[in-house]
């Protein structure tokens, strides 16, 4: 709507201007078609001159210029005005290239109208000069022609209540039709293009009109917005208080229900949902889930004390049979020959007294696995450092979360320093970094080689001559990671290993 707008205002210029090109033809025909410009072409009699070629004419016709062309193609007189000083001035040296185009009237109806590129735009109008009967032959033509200045420009503007400019002509618009553009939210225009006596697109007419359509056009809109988004605010609170009388607050029950079963687990209490929806059956197979569970529980924790009690009479039974074949081997007196086998046989003794020590401590470890509270780290060291006969190095200090076999982990990277690295002194550095705490316990002894850094932990791994179960870093491994933290091993230059434990501290529980 406001680009045809700006159209039909753009055309309403347009036609103002071929007004002026119409009324200026109309001139240059009274005053070609007259008897006594028919004499004066041939005689340039002053007195023509006098009377008609004088300052008030060029101020009363409104023209710039006139130049009167005989037959033969040369001027017979030629006279430019200054209407804003109104003065005469000189004939613009541009014009003198086109005035054989202009001169050239083959008939006695021919004539010429439109505009002229030259330094100041003028518009021009050609007729042959001819008897006031229009009758020939022809005797030569007048050319008259009136500047479309900034005055000009400004009285064209004051007919159409528009703002007009003259613009050189721009490849980027369209030769033949009338181009609209928007300037800003206030402003556009229409972009007419404009031919010359050539019929070459030379200029630009640019209307600048208000965008009162537009402007209309987008209150029109924001009272559109206004009123659906009131209706929809309405009814989407009418939905959300449905939805909630009828989904949200029961969803919100289920899931504080759930959620608090877990906290506590406590399998047997059961989920109450009313209603006969998917809501209502989804809660209902929740509660049979839940039923399923706390059978299953039930059935574990059976199993469980059995197992206890099963592992508990086992341990006693082999340690106190290994506490007698222990005695029995002290008393037997052997030869030199024989020694060898009662010490295998005080080793095997010691394998089998440390495997039921290490399944103690796995059954320690899996009966812990409740919530995690906070250990001193460096309280915790110096309760196991104390059973070593080496020399021990603790900087730094720490609080973590763990659970009461975090003694068992830090007892179990000594053990296998001492035993198996052979070391004689342990440095302990203990640090915090990124809500982690940093524990570094690097021994001096054989350290451990490559080829088995990534099997150390894994369950029932050996290395080295001790002949030891294989269990103490899997147990350390699991217990570490039930935390939610981290262990590993590296080289300790010269010699030596480190063992690089991360775990949480307090406030960390979410960023794992």
């Amino acid at each position: 709507l406001e680009k045809e707008y700006v159209i039909e205002d753009s055309e309403r210029v347009l036609n103002i201007l071929n007004n002026e090109l119409s009324n200026l033809d109309s001139i240059c025909y009274d005053w070609a078609a007259w008897d006594d410009t028919y004499e004066f072409i041939e005689d340039v009699n002053q007195d023509y001159i006098d009377s008609n070629l004088v300052d008030e004419t060029f101020v009363g016709l409104k023209l710039n210029l006139m130049i009167f062309i005989n037959s033969s193609g040369k001027i017979v007189y030629a006279k430019a005005f200054d209407l804003g000083d109104n003065r005469e001035i000189e004939i613009p040296e541009d014009i003198y290239e086109h005035l054989g185009y202009l001169s050239l009237h083959k008939t006695t109806d021919s004539s010429i109208t439109g505009i002229l590129a030259l330094k100041t735009p003028i518009l021009i109008a050609s007729r042959p000069i001819l008897t006031s009967e229009d009758e020939g032959p022809i005797r030569g033509a007048l050319i008259i022609g009136r500047y479309l200045d900034n005055e000009e420009i400004s009285y064209l503007s004051g007919i159409t209540q528009n703002k007009i400019k003259l613009l050189e002509y721009d490849s980027s618009y369209n030769p033949k039709n009338i181009t609209v553009k928007p300037i800003d939210d206030d402003t556009i225009v229409g972009l007419i293009p404009l031919k010359d006596v050539y019929g070459k697109t030379v200029y630009l007419l640019e209307v600048e009109m208000p965008r009162n359509i537009h402007k209309q056009g987008i209150a029109a809109m924001q009272w559109i917005i206004v009123f659906v988004g009131v209706i929809g605010a309405t009814l989407s609170v009418a939905v959300i208080l449905f939805l909630d009388r009828s989904v949200l607050s029961r969803l919100h029950l289920l899931t504080d229900s759930v959620i608090k079963i877990r906290e506590t687990r406590d399998f047997k209490s059961r989920i109450n949902i009313k209603g006969d929806d998917e809501l209502a059956k989804l809660g209902s197979e929740i509660n049979r889930m839940l039923a399923e569970i706390q059978k299953s529980y039930a059935e574990i924790e059976n199993l469980n004390e059995t197992l206890k009690l099963i592992n508990k009479i086992m341990r006693h039974d082999v340690l106190n049979d290994l506490t007698t074949i222990s005695l029995a081997l002290d008393m037997v007196e052997v030869g030199e020959k024989d020694k060898k086998l009662i010490v295998n046989a005080f080793k095997a003794i010691d394998r089998s007294v440390e495997l039921i020590n290490r399944m103690r401590e796995l059954e320690t470890f899996a009966s812990f696995g409740g919530e995690l509270k906070e250990y001193n780290v460096r309280d915790v060291i110096q309760e196991v450092v104390e059973k070593y006969d080496i020399k021990f190095n603790i900087k730094g200090d720490c609080r973590v979360l763990a659970d009461e076999a975090f003694t068992s982990v830090i007892d179990n990277v000594i053990n296998n320093a001492v035993v198996h690295g052979k070391t004689d002194r342990i440095d302990i550095t203990i640090g915090k970094t990124d809500n982690f705490c940093q524990i570094r316990i690097a021994d001096y002894g054989i350290g451990i080689s490559d080829e088995i850094k990534d099997r150390i932990f894994e369950e029932g791994f050996k290395y080295g001559d001790t002949g030891h179960t294989g269990l103490g870093l899997y147990i350390v491994k699991k217990a570490v990671e039930r935390y939610g933290g981290s262990i590993e091993v590296e080289d300790n230059k010269p010699k030596g290993a480190v063992f690089v434990i991360r775990l949480r501290c307090k406030g960390s529980e979410n960023s794992v």
